[in-house]
């Protein structure tokens, strides 16, 4: 099961991440504005990036 999560980076973000991380076995993606060295996301993406994928 993919989870895409945005604002990723944010208190609820982060927290939901934690969360699922501990109860499910799913690949989380992350998509905010910044990506900071240490997190729990298996895959991240930038906003911009998003943009030029659906093109």
């Amino acid at each position: 099961m993919n989870i895409l999560i945005t604002g990723a980076f944010g208190f609820v973000g982060t927290n939901l991440a934690k969360s699922i991380k501990s109860e499910l076995t799913a690949q989380l993606i992350a998509l905010d504005i910044f990506q900071p060295k240490n997190h729990a996301y298996d895959e991240f993406i930038f906003w911009d990036d998003l943009n030029k994928k659906r093109t």
